[in-house]
């Protein structure tokens, strides 16, 4: 998390209270130092730049929920729940971003993440 400029923080009222995890990461190129302009908010950022984001886990309630927000802040989401059909879709939908759960059915997500880097249709997205 830290080597992509982010930081993860939890909190908790006690137990049988629930807890809130937050996860934050800098928007890239588009901080107050890009433009000189504070940055805009996740919606205002997806209407003028919205991302394909290929989501790829096998739980999906979780995978749902994410594509609900994503798709909530103006990008367009698309799931798969195996790593050959994610592989499959990101040739054909070339995405933007990648959110890959590490342990899938029939691939590990770092092998998953090896395999999609070397595809010319998702070379191009930073790790």
């Amino acid at each position: 998390m830290t080597l992509h400029g982010g930081n993860v923080t939890a909190k908790s009222e006690g137990h049988g209270k629930g807890s809130t995890f937050t996860l934050s990461l800098p928007l890239s190129g588009r901080g107050p130092g890009a433009t000189g302009k504070s940055p805009a908010t996740g919606a205002e950022s997806a209407a003028s730049n919205p991302l394909a984001v290929l989501i790829v886990d096998d739980n999906a309630d979780a995978a749902d929920s994410l594509s609900a927000l994503l798709r909530s802040q103006g990008h367009a989401a698309t799931i798969r729940q195996n790593a050959q059909g994610a592989l499959e879709e990101a040739r054909r939908l070339r995405p933007d971003v990648l959110i890959l759960d590490v342990g899938l059915p029939d691939m590990d997500g770092y092998e998953l993440c090896r395999r999609l880097h070397g595809m010319p249709e998702t070379r191009r997205i930073s790790r």
